[in-house]
């Protein structure tokens, strides 16, 4: 993109969104500033000049420096631009090796960063990752990944963690989706386990959970229900920290039925 057209988005976004402080997206050599405007680019729409920005950054070096409570650390602000990057590419042009090229290289800087982020949820890069690989006839694939998460990931008691939530509730969204709704109720309230707890209507889980056998589907509504919160804040850190790996066999989830020949390639 060139310094012309750069500062056109620039004055479109300041004009259209007055809230936004000029001198957070105006300098063109910035990688930062190109970030902050290429997310506010995707926002209104404008998919083309956005992957053009977040395209500058796969390349661009991070300093890595521990959470602060304050601001978006350097690696997590490109782990952001990657993630979206791959997302607006399928979106617009449903290529689903770019898309996950891009989202695969946002997971893999998530893991090796061992500090919390802020902004970004860890989970919730591997649920697009299974998103797209689904949606592009990809679903064994997916599946499997999602069951190895779970068996991965040590859970620490009382806490919260994005990579387990999201890993049973999309194995849940599967089962759900081929009609096992039994599973997908068992799943979802596995993954809710391991959702934050600060919320009142979390409180009725065990009301809705006995309620599973009479109306299933009424009971699986009202398990995802639960999940619709915004700006959820996780407990869990850096996933691949050697005191969060445990091995495969160290944990057994029957997860059979899900990868069964007749629910692959949905």
């Amino acid at each position: 993109m060139k310094f012309e057209e750069y500062l056109n988005h620039v004055q479109y976004i300041t004009n259209s969104h007055p809230q936004i402080l000029r001198s957070l997206i105006e300098n063109y050599f910035d990688w930062r500033s190109r970030s902050r405007l290429a997310r506010w680019l995707l926002r209104v729409g404008q998919l083309v000049p956005a992957i053009d920005l977040f395209k500058t950054i796969v390349s661009v070096k991070v300093i890595e420096t521990p959470e602060d409570a304050c601001i978006l650390s350097e690696t997590e602000d490109k782990v952001w631009c990657m993630m979206e990057l791959g997302q607006a590419i399928w979106q617009h042009e449903k290529n689903a090796e770019q898309a996950l090229r891009y989202i695969g290289q946002a997971i893999n800087m998530a893991q090796a960063y061992p500090w919390k982020f802020n902004f970004v949820v860890r989970g919730e890069l591997l649920r697009h990752r299974w998103e797209i690989l689904q949606a592009s006839s990809q679903g064994d694939i997916a599946c499997q990944e999602a069951v190895e998460q779970s068996q991965r990931v040590f859970p620490v008691r009382g806490k919260s963690n994005s990579v387990l939530f999201h890993a049973f509730s999309f194995l849940a969204a599967h089962a759900k989706k081929v009609n096992n709704v039994q599973l997908a109720i068992s799943l979802l309230r596995k993954a809710l386990r391991f959702f934050p707890e600060d919320y009142e209507d979390i409180k009725q889980l065990n009301a809705i959970w006995r309620n599973r056998h009479y109306q299933p589907e009424e009971t699986y509504h009202n398990l995802i229900e639960l999940t619709q919160h915004c700006n959820l804040v996780w407990d869990n850190i850096g996933e691949e920290t050697p005191e969060t790996i445990v091995k495969l066999n160290q944990r057994c989830v029957v997860f059979a039925p899900i990868l069964s020949s007749r629910t692959r390639n949905f």
